[in-house]
């Protein structure tokens, strides 16, 4: 009888299986709560970085468009002349449907004036999708080399004054193109 007694009270010090269960899904479910915390962390940091990577890429578009402004204003005989050039060579990103650069050709050989050797192009239906070069951590707009990222880069320009151009870089992403940044920026013929 003692025997029994002892196995009995050494029962009742230990844990039943419904107080282990009890203890295990109160577990699961904090730890649950934590990966899904974790998890929108992550979809938030992806979010933020596709975005910071969008803002750079429109502010490219944006500097690559002053820089040929101002290479051709300054280089050229006469500053009308430049800016009569410049106009020229943007002239597809005054079209429906904008323009993208491709810096294909690109020789910085050229001492005078290099960034006029990008090539601006009508964009037929729609852009074309930018691609990055892992070898170089260069963006482009063409399939030459890299691997194709989900960003497209359109350009727009339009006529405000005669001595004065609004450009308009839009880059989107995602599923249908549904996230976009956009910049503005007017460009004036400010030399004479």
């Amino acid at each position: 009888m003692k025997k029994f007694l002892k196995q009995k009270n050494k029962k009742e010090k230990g844990f039943t299986l419904i107080e282990t269960l009890v203890a295990l899904s109160i577990f699961l479910v904090s730890v649950i709560g934590i990966m899904s915390v974790l998890s929108g962390g992550l979809t938030d940091i992806n979010s933020a970085k596709k975005k910071m990577t969008a803002s750079f890429l429109a502010q490219q578009g944006v500097e690559y468009i002053r820089n040929m402004r101002d290479t051709y204003v300054l280089y050229s005989s006469l500053s009308s002349v430049g800016w009569t050039d410049f106009n020229a060579k943007i002239l597809p990103c005054m079209s429906t449907g904008g323009c993208y650069l491709s810096d294909e050709n690109l020789s910085f050989l050229d001492p005078l004036m290099p960034i006029t050797g990008i090539e601006i192009n009508q964009c037929t239906s729609n852009c074309p999708v930018i691609y990055f070069d892992d070898s170089n951590g260069k963006f482009n707009s063409f399939p030459a080399s890299g691997s194709a990222t989900s960003f497209i880069r359109t350009i727009e320009a339009k006529n405000i004054t005669p001595d004065e151009i609004n450009i308009i870089v839009k880059v989107s992403w995602g599923q249908n193109n549904s996230n976009s940044i956009t910049l503005s920026e007017n460009l004036f013929n400010w030399y004479e």
